[in-house]
């Protein structure tokens, strides 16, 4: 029987929507600012067919809580955007409806005749986590790990055992602090974070700067190899997650375990180092205002490739001139990395990371798969590395994998600055911030594969 392959896109408007969008359920959260003072208020609103029930809360007062009258007027004949909300509230309070940026912004008149700006974003229905943690040093090689395991601490989910997620930081190989931010999203869900320091950072010992790609997977290994004897986490229910570069290792380290649940790629590749190289440089030449042909396009992929090939074997300095030549006289030199001497840090990367090449796995692993790509990011574009992902899980007969294109870049962010068209509420200055599709792409996955201790052991 063929394999089932979800491809899950995340667009920005566009739907059909009834008259209260169901887009508008959920929890708003953003201030009300006059003459330069913010207050500070959340709607959490829940949509009924053709009206709302709305709870205003405010945490100036002690985050007190009351139903709110708000009404949902729908766009106009010929009116862009998603209608507008009003209410009474505050005096007189009208919100421009954006779902496709999921904010709600317009303006509010003050019983005192003056007017108010007031911006709100969707935000998790839920405050900070309340979590514990549980420090850990596990040896890898020569060196000593530490890390911590954050498990949940909300009564909902007991003691434990929880399932856990092992998160294996990116490129630089930082501490626990990169990653923590997943831990505490999981752990508002039931399941844990293991997160630990790199070789050379935070409370582990080594240097970062020599560590190899064989290093760092050994290292999620003995990470793994120590979750799964923790006595707070479900050993039938600990998967991997690899931000960036760490899906590249994380992917090598489970391939031939079978004890590791799933297995979650967030802007990660699906094709060796040397390939990847040579699709961002192709794709900043996509982004650039000029013009390239297709010979152009294959050229630089070709010396991109090449170059990461040369550190990796261990090349003297000649063989790079020989390939620099042809490179710095073409017309897409400046969206190349063309190094100078050896000494290019990125040089010393490449030489450290042989066999990152995620193939071999992803075409043998049956295990639940959520790939996460971000349709704004130039590291690793999706258009290259979505269809190589569907590609290897149709080789595996991988019946359950999951691709999510979202508006985001590779950090996870949405772009800062300046939105929409005309004066605001229309147009408006957007923060940077990660996009709010993110977490509910990875919570509502991982709700779907794994089972909390309620609904295992009952209430």
């Amino acid at each position: 029987m063929p394999s089932r392959l979800v491809l899950l896109l995340v667009l920005v408007g566009g739907a059909v929507r009834a008259q209260v969008p169901t887009e508008l359920a959920g929890t708003w959260a953003g201030a009300l600012v006059q003459d330069g003072t913010p207050r500070l208020f959340t709607l959490e609103i829940e949509a009924h067919g053709d009206s709302l029930a709305t709870t205003l809360v405010l945490p100036y007062r002690g985050y007190d809580s009351f139903p709110a009258a708000v009404a949902y007027e729908p766009p106009a004949p010929g009116e862009t955007g998603d209608g507008h909300l009003t209410s009474d509230l505050f005096g007189g309070m009208r919100l421009l409806v954006d779902l496709g940026d999921r904010t709600l912004r317009g303006t509010v008149s003050r019983p005192d005749g003056a007017e108010a700006t007031a911006f709100l974003q969707r935000v998790l229905p839920y405050g900070p986590p309340r979590v514990r943690e549980e420090p850990f040093t596990v040896v890898s090689g020569r060196d000593t790990l530490a890390g911590a395991l954050v498990l949940p601490a909300e009564p909902e989910y007991g003691g434990g055992p929880h399932p856990a997620v092992v998160l294996v930081t990116g490129r630089g190989y930082g501490s626990r602090w990169q990653t923590r931010w997943l831990a505490l999203l999981f752990a508002r869900a039931g399941v844990a974070g293991v997160v630990w320091d790199g070789r050379g950072t935070g409370g582990s010992t080594g240097d970062r700067s020599t560590v190899t790609s064989a290093q760092r997977v050994a290292d999620v290994d003995a990470v793994l190899d120590w979750a799964l004897r923790q006595p707070a986490v479900d050993a039938t229910q600990v998967g991997a997650l690899g931000l960036s570069a760490g899906a590249w290792i994380a992917p090598l380290a489970v391939a031939d375990r079978d004890d590791v649940a799933f297995l979650i790629t967030l802007a990660g590749p699906t094709e060796p180092l040397d390939a990847q190289q040579g699709h961002v440089t192709a794709r900043l030449m996509r982004d650039s205002d000029s013009t390239y042909t297709d010979a152009e396009y294959r050229a630089a992929f070709v010396y991109q490739r090449d170059l990461v090939r040369l550190a990796q074997r261990g090349a003297a300095w000649p063989e790079y001139e020989a390939l620099n030549a042809p490179a710095r006289a073409a017309r897409w030199a400046e969206h190349a990395l063309i190094p100078d001497s050896l000494g290019l840090p990125d040089l010393s990367y490449y030489a450290r990371m042989p066999g990152l090449d995620p193939i071999p796995a992803l075409s043998t692993w049956r295990r639940p798969l959520l790939a996460v790509f971000g349709a704004r990011d130039w590291i690793v574009p999706p258009e290259e590395q979505a269809p190589l992902l569907r590609r290897w899980a149709w080789a595996a007969g991988n019946d359950d994998v999951t691709i999510a294109v979202l508006d985001m870049d590779h950090g996870g962010y949405r772009p800062e600055g300046e939105v929409g068209e005309g004066a605001w509420p229309r147009r408006y200055r957007r923060d940077r911030t990660r996009a709010p599709e993110l977490y509910d792409t990875l919570l509502g996955w991982l709700d779907d594969h794994t089972t909390t201790a309620p609904e295992r052991d009952g209430p």
